[in-house]
């Protein structure tokens, strides 16, 4: 489990989806095309390093690296593929390159495949589906995608929010709802992703300041916290 929750995080930089909710979870999605991946077991601490090494490049650097990253990305028999040998190594770090060469990771751009968050156009082309991301905003809760490329999102919570799931007006029902429209794709697991902010609001407390606070998750494997921080 912690293996696909933390490859996810590379594809946090670069992604988006659409409404549409589905079910398939990662660990249900087929992988083919495993000869050229590695096994590659990440931790949390990964997930720090790539936020720090991605926000010392520039947006120009960025967007090249994504492209190298979608011209190793193809798809064949409605299964997502991955072949290392079209990365140009000399662009990558290692760990991330460690990352986006393993066998988890091509786990989790299957998953974004089967929620239209990876998009093929009539050439074959990869695509990242970002359209929804722009617009992930209500009153209270709001959801960052700043590492798309990789999977890890934090929910964000105001402070009116937290003391509401605090004094018990506000339910784990309500918090899924909210979920689902900031995050539709989330559907599936909504309601997981309320009872574990619900059971564990003290970490939210803890780092409300008064402008409220957020917790990280994986997209593909929303089961456990991988963090708190400040707003």
């Amino acid at each position: 489990m912690k293996k696909i929750m933390a490859t996810g995080f590379v594809l946090t930089i670069l992604l988006g989806t659409s409404p549409q909710i589905r079910t398939l979870t990662v660990a249900n999605t087929k992988i083919n095309h495993k000869n050229n991946l590695q096994d590659w077991t990440p931790t949390p601490e990964n997930f720090k390093y790539i936020e720090k090494y991605f926000k010392t490049k520039t947006v120009q650097e960025i967007q090249e690296l994504k492209e190298n990253l979608l011209s190793a990305i193809g798809l064949k028999n409605y299964l997502v593929t991955f072949d290392k040998t079209k990365l140009n190594q000399k662009m990558w770090d290692l760990k991330i390159y460690q990352i986006i060469t393993s066998d988890e990771y091509l786990q989790v751009l299957n998953w974004y495949y089967k929620n239209k968050i990876i998009i093929f156009d009539e050439q074959g082309k990869a695509h990242f589906n970002i359209l929804l991301f722009k617009n992930l905003n209500i009153d209270g809760i709001w959801f960052e995608t700043y590492i798309y490329w990789f999977g890890y999102c934090r929910l964000h919570f105001s402070s009116n929010t937290i003391a509401s799931i605090t004094e018990g007006g506000t339910t784990i029902t309500e918090i899924a709802e909210q979920i689902i429209e900031v995050a539709p794709y989330l559907g599936p697991v909504a309601l997981l992703i309320a009872g574990w902010v619900t059971a564990n609001i003290a970490g939210l407390r803890a780092y409300d300041y008064g402008k409220g606070s957020w917790v990280a998750f994986h997209v593909a494997a929303p089961v456990i916290p991988l963090g708190y921080g400040s707003n």
